[in-house]
């Protein structure tokens, strides 16, 4: 008798899925260090990266935190090339899991690059978040902020906190959300409110779309749709501008 396939964890190596974002992710970080480096009103780059994860997958696939200080080191050495001056990076890794954010350091801690630090949380993701609000708020004109944001799903995701980051025009934010499956469940979420398995989809939904909203009216009609109205919600009624990939 053939034995079931062993389910494969994606916590420990990169499925498809996964690459497509952290491909997304060092594509943007890329430009946005190079763009930055070059620019003269900006003399330091905060990164944060608030779901870590474990940093090299036994597949041999670099996770958020060792890509940002690869891209950090290919930065530095283009600007070296140009002639011109590499400027200070704070990388700021985060996970709530003590054991991954061990691994992170001892990985990062042994390719040390000039100008760039590194400072390492083990905080829930709510305390976090509070903490870079703080941060990217006290930070001086001259600074910009790039905060990664890849949950576990999206029950640590505020409208409160991502305005708060935002209101500074100073800090970006690149968020990944499991929209398929938010598009899929939405309708019982909004109809069935006595499974509290939907309850983070509830808070979610109600939080960026008031109850006027086509989307309580079962009024989106196709996953594009959707995600056009989550990409809407996220400029805060225009102050902000927003890209959906």
């Amino acid at each position: 008798m053939k034995k079931p396939a062993k389910k494969i964890d994606a916590k420990k190596v990169v499925l498809p899925h996964s690459q497509a974002k952290l491909d997304l992710f060092k594509s943007y970080l890329e430009h946005y260090l190079r763009v930055l480096g070059l620019a003269d009103f900006c003399n330091k780059i905060n990164l944060y990266d608030i779901f870590c994860g474990i940093g090299l997958y036994e597949d041999g696939n670099m996770g958020s935190p060792l890509i940002a200080s690869e891209c950090i080191n290919e930065t530095q050495a283009l600007l070296k090339d140009l002639g011109k001056p590499i400027k200070a990076i704070a990388l700021n890794i985060n996970d709530k899991e003590k054991n991954k954010i061990e691994v992170v350091k001892n990985l990062l801690e042994s390719k040390q690059l000039p100008l760039c630090s590194y400072n390492f949380f083990n905080k829930d993701a709510d305390e976090m978040l509070d903490i870079v609000i703080t941060e990217v708020n006290a930070a001086p004109k001259n600074n910009r902020n790039l905060v990664f944001i890849d949950p576990y799903g999206y029950s640590k995701i505020h409208k409160e906190k991502i305005h708060s980051i935002l209101k500074n025009s100073s800090t970006e934010i690149i968020l990944f959300l499991p929209v398929m499956q938010m598009y899929r469940f939405k309708t019982v979420a909004l109809s069935d409110y006595d499974r509290s398995c939907y309850d983070n989809l509830r808070k979610f939904i109600f939080s960026f779309f008031p109850e006027s909203h086509k989307i309580h009216k079962d009024g989106i009609n196709n996953i594009f749709e959707f995600i056009n109205e989550i990409k809407v919600a996220l400029t805060f009624n225009g102050k902000f501008y927003t890209s959906s990939h």
